[in-house]
């Protein structure tokens, strides 16, 4: 069986830590322990989420539709059509979405990586 963990950012957190890479590393840490056994009889695969990212990078992944394709696809259209960044998280996460310690930002190429997601709320 092929079993994917997806490890990194935010999921390592407990509620309420601060996004500090020393304690997302001793997360990471405690998770690849729990997993190792699992490597043994199956085909493990481990990732690390998308932060941040372009609608053309997007597009080149995999995204099934009975997955998250019909939600990527939509987010990469808001954004081409109005050039404003987008955001793809829990709707339980929405404050933390809105402050860029959640989720994944979508924005065109020349704001992907500068714009803050102060500029989400905007």
């Amino acid at each position: 069986m092929r079993i994917v963990a997806a490890l990194g950012g935010n999921a390592l957190l407990e509620r309420g830590e601060p996004p500090e890479s020393d304690i997302q590393e001793a997360h990471i840490v405690t998770a690849v322990r729990a997993l190792a056994p699992l490597a043994t009889a199956h085909d493990l695969v481990i990732t690390q989420p998308i932060r941040r990212a372009t609608p053309a990078e997007l597009r080149k992944r995999d995204f099934p539709a009975g997955s998250m394709g019909p939600n990527i696809e939509a987010v990469c259209r808001f954004t081409e059509a109005t050039g404003k960044p987008a955001a793809i998280g829990r709707l339980a996460d929405a404050e933390a979405l809105l402050a860029g310690q959640a989720g994944t930002l979508i924005a065109m190429p020349d704001a992907a990586y500068g714009r803050s997601h102060e500029q989400l709320a905007g």
